[in-house]
């Protein structure tokens, strides 16, 4: 079976209109590069997903602050179940857009 670890996806996520102490903290943490012009209204966040890279952390904290708990302390944090209140605003949609971009990508057989 061909297996390349290094085989790319490109994840887009599109949120609503950055509020001010987002774009504050997409800057603060050098987050702000993955941004690009959305529908009207929305900001657009691409990000690439390889194989052999661990979940994407760069995602979890996107996903934070995009969902509003940009002011969180535990912004940096691993998801745990200290975090589950935070991330079950966006958890189970990242996973589900993650699970369909795998989808248009599978696996092939030499």
């Amino acid at each position: 079976a061909l297996d390349n670890p290094y085989h790319q996806v490109l994840l887009s996520m599109s949120f609503e209109s950055l509020r001010s102490s987002q774009a504050e903290a997409l800057k603060k943490y050098g987050l702000d590069s993955f941004l690009r012009a959305g529908r009207p209204g929305r900001t657009a966040v691409s990000i690439t997903l390889r194989k052999c890279d661990a979940f994407p952390n760069v995602a979890i904290v996107l996903s934070r602050i995009l969902t509003g708990s940009e002011d969180s302390e535990q912004l940096l944090h691993a998801a745990s179940e200290s975090t589950a209140e935070m991330d079950r605003k966006w958890v189970f949609t990242l996973l589900e857009v993650i699970k369909a971009q795998a989808a248009l990508y599978p696996r092939r057989d030499e």
